[in-house]
């Protein structure tokens, strides 16, 4: 009988011996992968058929849920074909199949545009569309944008031009859908010049005689939006601190949709009670064509103070604007106050010979503001200190070098004792928490 370890020996040289024989037939079975797959879905989901053209023909079924899968494909380059039931085609070219690799074409966008385009922008039936806005199509393969020139029509009609363009492009109406398409995408893009009309309903078709790499579109193009009707907002500036609408230096802006004239914001707004001053072109908003229109204007005020404690109409007509509705919008003016101070109410870290700053928005009558004044640690005494005042006695400053803040918390007052230089007291006085940290 022979002993284990020569039947070990046996055992390992038949190993050997089977491997060499037929080593090349095992890597191969075993460790090679000779073909590729494709794969991916489309969306919204339909069913149809998929091709693949390439070294081979290759066909599947795209499944209810919009699946499709290509197992077996010899490496090198193909053009996948999907072909859905209720949507346009897509032909998708260079489709690069590697060894025992998946090519992956999910999320792939279906429309029911005809062939080449699978995506425009805005989309058909879309509503509230900016009419400045530039038309956009994204085929599948090169298109003459002399035949979309020449074969393109509008109702109303339009003026303008196709363009090709070979950059991603922010889609405001389908930002993620757009970016999930491959790069080879051809973008075309109608720029209308001067803006669509706001508030109509357009009608473009696209022949389907315009010419593309392989063909002519499968049908014409057929697209319906509505652009938004002109809009405008009115806004005004307030008083961080108070939330008031300060009476002097008032500012107020006009927002709209599409370019306007100062002369024509001038002649659609005016207020009750009256405040004289100009409308005059925001250089932020200077992409306009034409000289002295803008998408925002703004109010500077040239006359006497706003009257305080009064409420204010700025009435926005229709007319002159294009607006589709006239507009009112009111707002409130700040009464006698203080506007802003230093140190900020909650400030942290205040130095110990710290200055405390007020300013009003009237000139004051400094006795009474010194007498309606404090500044008091908490559970602490009364700071004493001076009071310096600018010329117009609209700020005043209090200072106490002599008597330095400890550290803790610290509270600034002024009532309404404190009156304006023509007799009238505050409407609201002030109160303001700092804190001291180190001396």
């Amino acid at each position: 009988m022979p002993s284990r370890i020569s039947l070990a020996l046996a055992v390992l040289a038949l190993a050997a011996m089977l491997i060499a024989s037929c080593g090349d037939d095992i890597t191969n079975i075993y460790y090679t992968n000779t073909v590729g797959a494709v794969f991916g879905n489309v969306v919204p989901a339909d069913s149809g058929i998929a091709r693949l053209h390439g070294l081979a023909e290759f066909e599947t079924r795209i499944d209810a849920n919009g699946y499709f899968n290509f197992a077996l494909v010899d490496p090198g380059s193909y053009t996948l074909e999907l072909i859905p039931q209720n949507h346009g085609r897509r032909k998708i070219s260079d489709v690069a199949v590697g060894t025992g690799l998946t090519a992956k074409y999910t999320g792939t966008t279906i429309s029911p545009n005809p062939f080449p385009v699978y995506l425009t922008s805005p989309r058909n039936g879309a509503t509230s569309v900016y009419a400045g806005t530039w038309i956009r199509i994204t085929c599948d393969e090169y298109v003459n944008v002399d035949d979309l020139n020449s074969m393109t029509t509008f109702d109303p009609p339009v003026t303008g031009y196709w363009e090709y363009y070979d950059y991603p492009y922010d889609d405001y109406y389908n930002y993620d859908d757009y970016y999930n398409q491959l790069a080879s995408g051809k973008n075309y893009e109608f720029r209308a010049s001067p803006n669509l009309l706001p508030g109509t309903e357009y009608h473009m078709t696209i022949s389907r005689d315009v010419r593309t790499s392989s063909g002519t579109f499968d049908d014409d193009l057929e697209l319906s939006f509505t652009t938004q009707p002109f809009q405008a907002s009115f806004s005004f500036s307030k008083r961080s601190t108070t939330g008031r609408v300060p009476r002097r230096g008032f500012r107020a802006s006009m927002s709209t949709s599409l370019c306007a004239t100062s002369d024509s914001v001038a002649e659609a707004v005016h207020f009750e009670p009256a405040i004289s001053g100009i409308w005059t072109p925001s250089d932020r908003y200077a992409r306009c064509p034409v000289e002295n229109q803008s998408q925002q204007h703004d109010f500077l005020s040239s006359g006497p103070l706003l009257l305080p404690k009064t409420t204010y109409a700025a009435i926005i007509d229709a007319t002159p604007l294009g607006l589709a509705a006239a507009d009112t919008v009111t707002f409130l003016t700040e009464g006698y106050e203080v506007v802003d101070a230093r140190p900020r109410n909650g400030y942290y870290g205040v130095p110990v010979d710290n200055q405390v700053l007020l300013i009003f928005n009237e000139p004051m009558d400094t006795v009474s503001v010194r007498l309606a004044f404090s500044v008091t640690k908490v559970e602490g005494d009364e700071v004493p200190g001076t009071f310096e005042w600018n010329a117009e006695r609209t700020e005043v400053f209090f200072s106490h070098w002599d008597t330095p803040y400890t550290v803790g918390s610290y509270i600034v007052q002024l009532t309404t004792d404190a009156r304006i230089a023509e007799g009238d007291n505050l409407d609201v006085g002030w109160e303001s928490v700092f804190q001291v940290i180190e001396d």
